[in-house]
């Protein structure tokens, strides 16, 4: 059997497809839109949970999945790591981003 080489010159294909981790992002949004369809629209931070919740799912099950290669399975899981840190250090910037109160100055005068 022949694998098909994907190459952006291709017209017609995407070439983002067959990245492993388009496909685990793509996958993790399909599977959390899934889970709340009829649903109530919960808030953008309840779906950012559920997201990385999925993709952790997934990033495990493929982790353990012997048709990757070791690293296939370790770049998915760096991937994963990654976007926990980026959204802990947000959420960090966010904290630090907060406008503060500050008292207003006396002026002697």
């Amino acid at each position: 059997m022949q694998t098909l080489k994907i190459s952006p010159a291709m017209p017609g294909v995407d070439a983002l497809a067959a990245s492993p981790f388009y496909r685990l992002v793509r996958d993790s949004l399909m599977l959390v839109l899934n889970m709340n369809r009829g649903m109530p629209t919960p808030s953008i931070e309840v779906l950012a949970r559920q997201r990385r919740w999925v993709q952790g799912k997934l990033v495990e099950g493929a982790a353990n999945d012997p048709s990757l290669s070791l690293e296939q399975r370790q770049a998915l899981i760096e991937f994963h790591v990654k976007t926990l840190r980026d959204h802990f250090e947000d959420r960090r910037g966010a904290q630090r981003r907060k406008s503060t109160s500050l008292p207003e100055a006396r002026h002697n005068g």
